[in-house]
């Protein structure tokens, strides 16, 4: 057997998830955004998303991204990264097993792909506020009906004091 096709390749092929994945964390480039709050910030997103292969989203770490959907110039037509050896230290430290493909479980809590999406989240995230408006103006309206209950007991109380006569 020639060493190329030793048993010790073939088994660090195998534990190496890299080899099967078609190098898709260099496909793209996520930078952090801050969290939006505002009408200003959510109409960035919405524009940000109207560009081909962009998307935002909210990773699993509740951090905000904007991750554009680009191949790194330095792969082979193999997917290979061509100069390996000499590659920067991100795609040194960049753990395999980590990696968004052979992770367990979806890399993001969220994600907008086009502007309809952000429209649908908004249009959701409305409808949760009016909703606990609703009930935070129930709470708000039964407090004080409470405290009206509780002045008019305090009055009350007054009044008859006042009623009985001291010695």
């Amino acid at each position: 057997m020639s060493p190329k096709h030793s048993f010790r390749n073939i088994a660090s092929k195998r534990k190496n998830p890299c080899f099967d994945c078609g190098a898709l964390c260099c496909r793209n480039v996520a930078v952090s955004l801050d969290t939006p709050r505002s009408k200003k910030s959510w109409d960035e997103i919405r524009w940000l998303v109207a560009h081909k292969n962009v998307h935002v989203f909210k990773d699993l770490e509740n951090d905000w991204l904007v991750e554009f959907l680009t191949d790194c110039d330095k792969l082979d037509v193999r997917g290979r990264c061509k100069i390996y050896k000499k590659r920067p230290i991100t795609c040194r430290e960049h753990e395999p097993h980590e990696c968004i493909i052979n992770g367990a479980e979806d890399y993001y809590k969220i994600i907008f792909r086009n502007a309809e999406d952000v429209e649908k989240f908004l249009e959701k995230k409305k409808v949760k506020q009016k909703k606990k408006q609703r009930k935070s103006n129930k709470q708000k309206k039964r407090k004080k009906l409470l405290n009206k209950k509780i002045q008019n007991k305090k009055k009350e109380k007054t009044r008859i004091r006042k009623q009985i006569p001291h010695f």
